[in-house]
C-alpha cells in the first residue's frame, strides 16, 4: 500500500467517524469473518494452540474496530480494502518475525505476543531468550535462564502509573540515579524505541558495570508507563539492544 494511502487511512483512523448500529454489525461480521473466519474453524490439538487461539479471540474487537473504520471509508470489496485488511491481520498476530540490529548486523527473531497482568497493553517477546513474569504491581522481562552470579541482573520491567506524568517521574528518576553514585545521562525526550523520556545511569566502566536505563511514556490518561531496563556495560549492545526492539513492540490496547 502507497504511504498516501497509509497516511489517509492514518487520518480518517483519528477522526470522529459515526456509523449506525446496523451498520456497524455488518461491517464488524464481515471483517471477522474475514480477518479471523478460517483460523476459529480450524482444530486446535495441543495446549500451546489453544492457549494462541484463546489469545487471538481476545483482542478481536480491537482489531475489528480499527478495521471497521479503515474499510468504511476505502471499501471492503476494492484491491485497497483487501490490502487494508491484509496489515491489519499482522496487527496483533500471536507471533510474527521482527529485524533487529544487534552489534551492526541485522537479525530476523521471532517473538511471541504477551498480555499486561493489569495494565492494558501488549508487547511482542523474544520467548527463544526471554520470559515474563507477570507481579500484581508491574511485570518483569527476565532472561529464560537464569545467569551465573557472576553477571549483574538484566530485566526489564514494565509499570503504569496512573498519576504522574512523564516529565514529573523521568525528574524522579534521575535523581535516584545521581543519589545512588552513577554517572546520570540529562533526560532527554526520544522517539526510539518508544515515544518518551529516557535517561541513564551508569556505574562505571569495567565490563560488569551496572547500567539502569529508564523510558518513560504517556499512558494517554494523564499517567505514564515506566519501563526499567538493567544490564551491563559488556552487555549493552547484546541485551541492551535486544531489550529496546522488544519495546519497540509495545502497544497501549483499549478494551
Amino acid at each position: 500500500m502507497s504511504e498516501r494511502i497509509d497516511k489517509k487511512i492514518e487520518k480518517e483512523l483519528n477522526e470522529n467517524i459515526t456509523i449506525t448500529p446496523e451498520d456497524k454489525q455488518e461491517i464488524w461480521s464481515n471483517i471477522e469473518k474475514e480477518l479471523f473466519g478460517k483460523d476459529i474453524q480450524l482444530e486446535q490439538t495441543t495446549t500451546r494452540k489453544v492457549k494462541k487461539m484463546k489469545r487471538k479471540k481476545r483482542w478481536i474487537p480491537l482489531v475489528v474496530t480499527v478495521a471497521a473504520a479503515a474499510v468504511i471509508w476505502v471499501g471492503l470489496q476494492t484491491d485497497t480494502g483487501y490490502a487494508v485488511i491484509d496489515k491489519i491481520k499482522t496487527m496483533f498476530a500471536p507471533e510474527k518475525d521482527i529485524i533487529q540490529q544487534l552489534e551492526g548486523n541485522d537479525e530476523e527473531t521471532k517473538v511471541n505476543l504477551e498480555e499486561g497482568t493489569k495494565s492494558n497493553y501488549v508487547i511482542y517477546i523474544d520467548e527463544s531468550r526471554y520470559k515474563m513474569e507477570k507481579g500484581e504491581e508491574m511485570d518483569m522481562i527476565v532472561p529464560k535462564e537464569p545467569l551465573e552470579e557472576r553477571y549483574p541482573e538484566v530485566s526489564m520491567s514494565i509499570q503504569e502509573v496512573l498519576d504522574q506524568k512523564p516529565e514529573e517521574l523521568i525528574k524522579a528518576y534521575a535523581e535516584q540515579l545521581i543519589e545512588a553514585g552513577l554517572d546520570v545521562s540529562e533526560a532527554e525526550k526520544v522517539d526510539y524505541p518508544v515515544d518518551s523520556w529516557m535517561v541513564r545511569g551508569l556505574s562505571g566502566s569495567e565490563w560488569n558495570s551496572t547500567i539502569t536505563r529508564y523510558y518513560v511514556s504517556d499512558n494517554g490518561k494523564e499517567g505514564s508507563f515506566v519501563f526499567t531496563q538493567k544490564f551491563f556495560l559488556e552487555a549493552e549492545e547484546g541485551h541492551g539492544a535486544r531489550m529496546n526492539a522488544m519495546l519497540q513492540e509495545f502497544h497501549i490496547v483499549e478494551e
